[in-house]
């Protein structure tokens, strides 16, 4: 389920929480499963953030499957301008 979330730079965002299934950023691809288990894919961009659970931003790339995110991403585009870790998977040691 998404919600509205606010205006940024005349794009309306929305919010998703969700586990990460698959990232790609090389192909700038991110697919998500909701608390539903409904997938859904998404762009990664140039402006794309990511940030830990502390609040440092770090690259995209050490975000790995299994990571619980919040997203925010430009309505009926699908391209995610900010992703917040909610909990790192244990597995991935970058964190």
């Amino acid at each position: 389920m998404t919600e509205p979330v606010d205006h940024i730079e005349n794009v309306y965002l929305r919010r998703l929480v969700g586990v990460i299934r698959t990232i790609d950023p090389a192909a700038h691809k991110l697919v998500l499963e909701d608390r539903d288990g409904k997938l859904s894919e998404f762009i990664l961009t140039k402006r794309t953030r990511a940030a830990t659970e502390d609040g440092h931003r770090v690259n995209v790339s050490v975000l790995k499957p299994g990571d619980r995110v919040t997203i925010r991403y430009v309505e009926n585009y699908n391209y995610v301008r900010k992703i917040d870790c909610l909990s790192a998977n244990p597995s991935n040691p970058d964190r």
